[in-house]
C-alpha cells in the first residue's frame, strides 16, 4: 500500500519497471556518476526493510505491484464505488482499498485461510468483512463486467476479470464465515447486572404467554370408498399410459425423455468445450505476458550496456573539449594583443582627424557669418517694398463702390454650369424621398430577421425532441442488454457450480510452458538484481 501511494506521486515521471528498479536495486550497483539525491527513496520511511527482503519475496511484491498497476483504472472505479456505498467523504484509503479488492478478487485462492485470518486481523476486521460482503453481492458481477468493458475488450473482461472472480467466490464465502467467527470470538461479553434484586424491579423476568401444545403425531386420514376408487382409477390410468409408451417404442417411436437427456448431454459437452477454450485463451495470455516480461528484462540489460558505452563516449568528448578550450584560449590571447595594437593606431589617427576637422570648422564658421549678414540686409529691403505695395492696394479698395445686396431664392441654383448642381428646395425633396426609402428597407430587414429567428427556434426545438426520443430508445435497449447479461451470468454461475474442472492435453502443455516461462523470468530477474 505504501509502494502504491508513493508510485501515484511519480506516475507521470517513472514507468512501473523504472520505479521497481529504483526501489529494490542496491545503491552499490548503481553508477557512481549519478547524483545521490533520489526522491523515490525519500518518500519511504523504512526503505531499508524493502531492500533487506529475500529475492523470492521481492519477486512476489513486484508481481503483485505490476498486476495492480496493470488494472489500475478498473480497480480504481470498483474501489470508488465501494467507498461511495460506505458514504466516505474522501478517498484517503483509496490505495488500501485497491490492494484489498485485487487480493480478495484474484489472489484469495492462493492464500491459506487459517493464516490469512491472521493477516487480515492486523487491519480493521469489520471493514474487511464489509468489503467481502460487497464483493459477494449479485450486482458486483455486473459491475465488474460494466467497468471492465469501459477499458478493455469484452472477451478479455470475461476471460481475465469475470471468470477468475467467479472461481474466487467459494473462497470469499469461506473467508466471510471465518471473519464472522473471529468477530464473535473477540466480542467482549456483557457484564452481569450489579443492581440488587429489590432495586431491579423493572428488569424482573416476564412470564411467557401460554401456547397450546403442538400435535404429537400426524392425524390419520381414514380411507373412504370414493377415495379408494379414485386412487384405483389413477393407477389404471398410469398403467395405460405406460403401455401406450412401450407400444410406441416398439413401433419405432422415440422417447422424449431420452431426447431431452441427449440434448442436456450435448449442452453439457458444449459448455465443457467453451470452458476449455476460455482456459486455453487465459493460459495463452499469461504466456504472452511472461514473454513480454522476459523481453522487457533483456531490453533493460541492453539499455544498461548502451548507457555504459554512452558514458565512455561522453568522457572522451569531455577530454577533447578540454584540449580544444586550451587551444582556443591561446588563440584568443594572441588576438587580444593584436586588437590592442590596432586600437592604439586607430586612436592616434582619430586625434589627427579631429584636429583637421576643428580647423575646417573655424573657416566654415567665418564664411557663414558673412553670408548671414548679407541675408539680413536683403530681407530688410524686401520687407520695405512689400509694405509700400500693401498701402497702394488698400487705397484702391477704398475707392471701389460697394455691390448691391440681392434677395435669396430657394428654387434658384448657383448657376456654375455643373451637371450635379441643384436648388435648396430640390435638395430637401430628394432627402425626404431617400429617408422614406431607408425606412422601408429597415422594416423589411427587421421582418426577415424575425422570420429567421423563428425558424432557428423551431429547428432547435425539433432537434431537442429527436434527441430525447433517441435517448429514451437507447435507455430501453441498454436495460434489455443488462437483463440479458444478468440472465447469462446467473446461468454461467450455476453451470460452473454443477460442472467439474475440465482439462485437456493442450491445456496441460500450456500450463507446463507457463511454469517454465515464469521460472526463466524469475531466474533472469535474480541475475539482473545481483548484477
Amino acid at each position: 500500500m505504501e509502494i502504491l501511494d508513493v508510485y501515484a506521486s511519480f506516475k507521470e515521471e517513472l514507468s512501473p519497471d523504472e520505479f521497481c528498479i529504483r526501489l529494490f536495486v542496491n545503491e552499490g550497483s548503481r553508477e557512481k556518476c549519478k547524483p545521490h539525491h533520489d526522491p523515490v527513496m525519500e518518500r519511504f520511511r523504512n526503505i531499508e526493510e524493502f531492500k533487506a527482503l529475500s529475492v523470492s519475496l521481492q519477486n512476489v511484491i513486484i508481481d503483485l505491484f505490476m498486476n495492480i498497476v496493470r488494472y489500475t483504472v478498473f480497480l480504481d472505479s470498483i474501489s470508488k464505488d465501494y467507498l461511495d456505498k460506505q458514504n466516505c467523504r474522501n478517498y484517503n484509503d483509496l490505495s488500501q482499498t485497491i490492494v484489498f479488492v485485487y487480493i480478495l478478487s484474484y489472489r484469495i485462492c492462493s492464500l491459506f485461510f487459517e493464516d490469512s485470518i491472521d493477516c487480515f486481523v492486523r487491519f480493521k476486521v469489520k471493514k474487511m468483512l464489509s468489503l467481502v460482503v460487497y464483493l459477494l453481492r449479485t450486482e458486483t458481477l455486473n459491475l465488474f463486467h460494466e467497468k471492465g468493458c469501459l477499458t478493455y475488450e469484452e472477451d478479455f473482461v470475461e476471460g481475465n476479470l469475470v471468470l477468475p472472480f467467479l472461481e474466487a467466490t467459494p473462497c470469499l464465502e469461506k473467508l466471510q464465515q471465518q471473519l464472522k467467527q473471529h468477530i464473535r470470538n473477540t466480542k467482549i461479553p456483557k457484564k452481569e447486572s450489579t443492581i440488587p434484586v429489590f432495586m431491579n424491579v423493572l428488569n424482573r423476568p416476564r412470564t411467557g404467554l401460554k401456547v397450546p401444545p403442538g400435535t404429537p403425531e400426524p392425524v390419520e386420514v381414514k380411507q373412504t370408498a370414493a377415495s379408494t376408487l379414485r386412487e384405483c382409477a389413477r393407477v389404471i390410468n398410469m398403467e395405460e399410459k405406460e403401455i401406450k409408451r412401450l407400444k410406441a417404442l416398439a413401433e419405432g417411436g422415440t422417447d422424449p425423455a431420452s431426447i431431452l437427456k441427449f440434448q442436456e448431454e450435448r449442452r453439457q459437452q458444449q459448455k465443457e468445450e467453451e470452458l476449455l477454450k476460455i482456459q486455453e485463451k487465459h493460459l495463452l495470455a499469461l504466456l504472452s505476458r511472461e514473454n513480454a516480461f522476459i523481453a522487457k528484462q533483456s531490453l533493460l540489460n541492453d539499455v544498461k550496456a548502451h548507457a555504459e558505452s554512452v558514458r565512455k563516449e561522453k568522457q572522451e568528448l569531455y577530454d577533447k573539449l578540454e584540449k580544444w578550450r586550451e587551444n582556443h584560449n591561446r588563440e584568443m590571447m594572441e588576438i587580444v594583443v593584436k586588437c590592442r595594437e590596432v586600437e592604439r593606431a586607430s586612436r592616434e589617427a582619430f586625434n589627427a582627424m579631429v584636429d583637421e576637422k576643428r580647423q575646417k570648422a573655424a573657416e566654415v564658421t567665418e564664411e557663414s557669418r558673412q553670408l548671414k549678414a548679407q541675408l539680413v540686409k536683403q530681407r530688410e529691403e524686401e520687407t520695405g517694398r512689400k509694405i509700400k505695395l500693401i498701402q497702394e492696394i488698400k487705397t484702391l479698395q477704398s475707392l471701389r463702390a460697394l455691390p448691391s445686396i440681392k434677395d435669396f431664392d430657394p428654387t434658384e441654383s448657383s448657376g456654375l454650369g455643373l451637371l450635379c448642381e441643384m436648388s435648396l428646395a430640390e435638395l430637401k425633396e430628394r432627402l425626404f424621398w431617400t429617408k422614406m426609402k431607408l425606412d422601408e428597407e429597415t422594416k423589411e430587414r427587421k421582418s426577415v430577421i424575425y422570420r429567421e429567428r423563428e425558424r432557428q427556434k423551431n429547428l432547435i426545438n425539433e432537434t431537442r425532441k429527436a434527441l430525447e426520443e433517441y435517448k429514451a430508445s437507447k435507455l430501453v435497449v441498454k436495460l434489455l442488454h443488462i437483463a440479458n447479461y444478468l440472465r447469462r451470468a446467473v446461468f454461467l454461475a450455476k453451470s460452473r457450480q454443477r460442472l467439474q474442472p475440465v482439462s485437456s492435453p493442450e491445456i496441460d502443455a500450456l500450463r507446463k510452458r507457463l511454469e517454465e516461462q515464469k521460472a526463466l523470468r524469475s531466474q533472469k530477474g535474480t541475475v539482473s538484481i545481483s548484477k
